[in-house]
């Protein structure tokens, strides 16, 4: 009984008939924007995870990193929630309303903002590292950051331009300002990538152990520099050539959300890194948990160095020297040149490790020193971040 009435109801309305046969398809236009959307919402599940984790095991680091990790964790979250926004209020609040779908929102207006400001907030701290390290790079450095205040400039022209302009269709013609953007980013982020690599191979020292703890680094810096890239040049790419959809937002907002990850992975590297150049092996990688220490006794024989696994907090500093100032640290995943003290001699057994110090005040060869129970004494500075 409740079929027949709507039947006629809907074969009287033409309109109503002929609008619901004019709705586009929504693949490449809201439907990718939702696709992005989840992308980053996962992306923020990870950033959020390693937010907690820095905080956890970094608790000496200076109020600088500290409040660019808060500033970094606001703005991802005001980004994810300004996605759902948009997703809500055009597939949920006005669903069936086509006429809407041809408008932009706010919280799209804004996004390109917020965007910049994330991209340049992770910038910063690569372009700080190494200013600090590498000064002979200093005027590369200023190149990256006149990019990077470039980047933030076409965003905000781009958002200004969204608010002034109401409907997609006229935006196409200002689409150009976030693409630039985008352009300045990757341009920023291959640069900063580039130098940073170049640092690292002159730091080889030729020992295997901090070679390979280098070779790690530089695949960090590889990783975070293409993924970024590669989402921002498709980004680009796609508000070019794709005017009429919205697939470039889609993989702008993953590849907003990567600076985020990308910054919070490299902080959060400190420790293991610090642990593998010490010959210490640690569970503890930037996605991942604090591993379990192994209660094996340590041999007795004579110049064998015991391996031991050594839990996370056990590895974190309590507290900040003057010698190990996290402050005034340079690079957060530094390797300083080996001593010269350190060369190996005939009576070197050819297995036995070699011990680095990561530190650049070291003075001399460092070994681990183990109580009667086999346990590292002095953890804390044998092993802190570097």
């Amino acid at each position: 009984m409740s079929l027949q009435p709507s039947i006629p109801s809907i074969c009287t309305h033409p309109d109503t008939l002929a609008s619901l046969l004019e709705i586009p398809a929504l693949d490449n236009t809201f439907g990718a924007l939702l696709l992005g959307t989840f992308g980053g919402l996962l992306l923020f599940g990870v950033t959020a995870n390693q937010a907690y984790r820095y905080f956890h095991m970094y608790t000496a680091d200076g109020w600088v990193l500290k409040g660019l990790v808060t500033a970094v964790v606001i703005v991802e979250t005001v980004t994810a929630i300004l996605s759902m926004h948009v997703c809500y209020y055009y597939l949920v609040k006005n669903y069936l309303k086509p006429q809407v779908l041809l408008r932009g929102v706010w919280s799209i207006d804004v996004f390109p903002l917020l965007s910049g400001i994330s991209m340049a907030l992770s910038q910063s701290f690569f372009a700080r590292r190494i200013w600090l390290v590498a000064p002979s790079y200093k005027p590369l450095v200023v190149v990256a950051i006149i990019l990077c205040i470039a980047e933030i400039a076409f965003f905000i022209a781009g958002s200004v331009k969204a608010f002034i302009i109401p409907t997609y269709a006229q935006y196409e013609d200002s689409q150009w300002l976030v693409s630039a953007g985008s352009t300045m980013a990757v341009t920023a982020d291959t640069l900063l990538t580039a130098v940073l690599i170049i640092v690292l191979r002159k730091s080889r020292t030729g020992v295997k152990r901090t070679d390979s703890m280098i070779d790690v680094m530089i695949m960090y810096s590889v990783n975070t520099g293409f993924l970024t890239g590669v989402f921002n040049l498709l980004s680009m790419l796609f508000s070019f050539t794709q005017k009429t959809n919205l697939i470039w937002i889609a993989f702008g907002i993953i590849g907003a959300k990567m600076y985020g990850t990308t910054l919070l992975a490299a902080l959060n590297s400190r420790q293991s890194l610090a642990a593998h150049g010490r010959g210490i092996s640690n569970e503890t990688s930037p996605f991942g948990v604090s591993g379990i220490s192994d209660p094996s006794p340590p041999s007795n024989t004579i110049g064998h160095v015991p391996s031991h696994r050594v839990p996370a907090s056990m590895l974190r500093p309590g507290h900040s020297t003057k010698e190990y100032d996290l402050n005034a640290c340079a690079i957060e995943l530094k390797a300083t040149p080996l001593d010269a003290s350190l060369s190996v001699d005939s009576t070197t057994s050819a297995g036995a490790p070699v011990p680095v110090p990561l530190d650049s005040e070291a003075e001399g060869p460092r070994f681990p020193e183990y109580n009667r129970q086999g346990h590292l004494a002095n953890l804390d500075q044998k092993a802190w971040p570097v």
